[in-house]
């Protein structure tokens, strides 16, 4: 079954990646694109969802107590792309793309 069919039945929970995570951000977007899901929605099935079917607590959700693991998106040449990353608050990436 195809991650989207999944999607589409109302029985993926999470969506991973272990060879390419950044396409996650990608997959995100479209799944927005080609579902009935709202970027919320899509978002928990790379963060929340995983974070807690992997019993990892203090991840996975912008709340109090959590680590505030973040990413920042941007869309330099209209493909989303991360921009930004925050480990447990502080900023540990900035990129610097070039808008041309």
């Amino acid at each position: 079954m195809k991650a989207i069919e999944a999607i589409y039945e109302g029985v993926a929970d999470c969506l991973c990646a272990d060879y390419a995570p950044a396409a996650l951000i990608v997959a995100i977007y479209r799944i927005v694109e080609l579902s009935d899901l709202d970027l919320p929605a899509a978002i928990r099935l790379v963060t929340g969802n995983p974070a807690k079917a992997a019993r990892l607590t203090d991840r996975g959700e912008i709340s109090t107590g959590k680590r505030a693991d973040l990413i920042a998106i941007g869309q330099p040449g209209g493909l989303p792309q991360v921009t930004d990353v925050w480990s447990r608050g502080i900023r540990v990436y900035n990129a610097r793309y070039d808008h041309g």
